[in-house]
């Protein structure tokens, strides 16, 4: 598991931040149209209407978002390093490379 760490960090934040980028834009376009008002008004922007749209947005993008890229980059990981790992040693001289055998 501590091979592959920082590639599961990275797919993590990089959900993590998928998802606060499609929440950021979410939540200032329904802050730019005002629907019914609820955003801002003469009193000012409602932050709390802000946020709670902006968590709205953030949960249901980023979980599914880091759910699919973490076990990909888990399995990208265990690839490469079977990929690098030296064969199994058989006993066969010829295998070996050895120039007796």
């Amino acid at each position: 598991m501590t091979r592959h760490r920082p590639a599961i960090l990275r797919a993590a934040a990089l959900g993590t931040g998928i998802g606060a980028l499609v929440a950021t834009l979410a939540a200032l376009r329904d802050w730019w149209l005002n629907p019914a008002g609820l955003f801002h008004g003469p009193a000012g922007t409602d932050w709390s209407i802000v946020f709670d749209t902006w968590w709205s947005w953030f949960l249901p993008v980023a979980a599914p978002v880091v759910a699919v890229l973490v076990p990909v980059a888990w399995l990208l990981g265990r690839r490469r390093l079977a990929r690098a790992a030296p064969p199994p040693d058989t006993g066969d001289p010829v295998q070996r490379g050895d120039k007796d055998g």
